[in-house]
């Protein structure tokens, strides 16, 4: 003990151990020194400190189950819902073994066009809020199943987008999309300038977590599904404020697209006031 020590076979490193059981094995104390060092986790988030006290000072955390929740008053953070031709419709869907609390987004039977969003904002009708860059460092956490497969021109969205009741794309946004049956795509949109990466992960009617890991700086965005990294995105990174939000988008020709929400988690940590 006291040593270093490398298995020839393995490639393993023991600290005070000479059978380190993983890529790194410390038997003792480890010291994290130097402003800003931290443990960077697979998931891109961090932790600076060991401390578990809530410090509002430095720190935003959001939590919704949507196991509450009554026509306008979704969820326990009272999210909006929308719909620009009138015929979309939000359930509040029975809890099960796979979801104990959540709602379905579905944009509309009538076989007329039709965009339907849940967005959560500070108060119902008002301005975007929540996350720009430079801030602190964002992780928001969606747990979203499809209603159906897309097809035939539909479009769903699940992430931080700036307002978009209509059929378009978000102006800005920090987003996950899928279309046309195809793979669910990372986006990073500014100005209507866009990012994407396929995921190559198929889009499901079994849930899913969809997870948005923002850097403190500004400058880099990592796309996770089902804690596994997929993408990336350093270009087209919005500076503009937005909102957390599900949108779907049915062209009319086979009315049966929507989305169902578990839970929602943001939070945001290193924040200064």
């Amino acid at each position: 003990t006291g040593k270093v020590w490398m298995g020839q076979s393995s490639g393993n490193v023991g600290i005070g151990t000479t059978t380190p059981q993983n890529l790194l094995n410390v038997v003792g104390s480890v010291n994290i020194s130097g402003s800003g060092n931290a443990l960077i986790f697979p998931d891109g988030t961090n932790q600076t400190t060991a401390a578990t006290s809530f410090d509002p000072a430095t720190t935003i955390e959001l939590y919704d189950d949507f196991f509450s929740g009554y026509l306008t008053e979704i969820g326990e953070l009272r999210w909006a819902f929308s719909n620009n031709a009138g015929t979309g419709t939000l359930t509040k869907l029975t809890s099960s073994s796979s979801a104990h609390g959540a709602y379905q987004i579905y944009a509309g039977s009538s076989g007329a066009a039709e965009t339907v969003t849940l967005t959560l904002r500070e108060n119902v009708g008002s301005s975007a809020i929540l996350f720009l860059g430079n801030t602190g460092n964002l992780s928001v956490t969606f747990r979203v199943a499809n209603q159906a497969a897309v097809a035939n021109g539909e479009i769903l969205w699940i992430g931080l987008f700036s307002s978009s009741i209509g059929v378009g794309e978000p102006y800005d946004g920090v987003f996950f999309r899928a279309t046309d049956q195809g793979n669910w795509t990372a986006v990073t949109r500014s100005a209507n300038v866009e990012t994407t990466t396929d995921t190559q992960i198929a889009q499901s009617t079994s849930y899913k977590t969809f997870k948005i890991v923002w850097n403190s700086s500004g400058t880099s965005i990592g796309f996770y599904i089902d804690g596994t990294l997929k993408a990336t995105h350093t270009q087209n990174i919005p500076s503009s404020a937005i909102d957390p939000t599900l949108k779907a988008y049915q062209s009319g020709s086979v009315p049966n697209i929507g989305l169902k929400i578990d839970y929602f988690y943001l939070k945001i940590v290193g924040l200064s006031r």
